[in-house]
């Protein structure tokens, strides 16, 4: 259990993670994009990075992608005014094919929502829902080759 204390004044400081928008050239190179957009951070801490128009992780898209997610997390919240308790939890391990399952019977789809719309729905509904993250996985969900494909990343 992990518990995260900080002073309900204090969060009306925090202002939102710098969004980036990189040009396909820029895209191309990971670690030299991550230094320059580090360097403009200074102490956020974070970033976000939203890829080009046109860039595509996969090309055949994921209808027979062959993947396990061995032990997904599942991310359980509890707390208020700055204090939060979480818990985490592992689950069973799920093909691809379960997890779509398992999005398409949620009543909180992301479908013709957009990314801040569904990042909101994230947020407002962390404590009711809990989410599963399955991001120890060996493989990746993208195509050999792609720029960003966290399999191949030289860092």
């Amino acid at each position: 259990v992990c518990k995260i204390e900080m002073d309900p004044e204090e969060l009306t400081k925090i202002n939102f993670i710098p969004e980036f928008h990189p040009t396909k050239e820029e895209f191309s190179n990971f670690s030299k994009y991550c230094e320059d957009c580090e360097a403009q951070c200074g102490t956020a801490g974070a970033f976000k990075v939203i890829p080009p128009k046109g860039w595509q992780p996969r090309k055949e898209g994921y209808d027979h992608l062959d993947l396990t997610v061995q032990q997904p997390i599942e991310q359980n919240v509890w707390g208020s005014n700055g204090v939060y308790e979480l818990l985490y939890m592992l689950r069973e391990s799920r093909t691809l094919e379960k997890y779509r399952k398992l999005v398409s019977k949620t009543e909180y789809s992301s479908r013709k929502k957009s990314f801040t719309e569904i990042e909101k729905l994230f947020w407002k509904t962390l404590k009711l829902n809990a989410p599963l993250y399955g991001a120890d996985i060996e493989g990746s969900l993208m195509d050999k080759g792609v720029p960003w494909n966290l399999a191949e990343l030289d860092t």
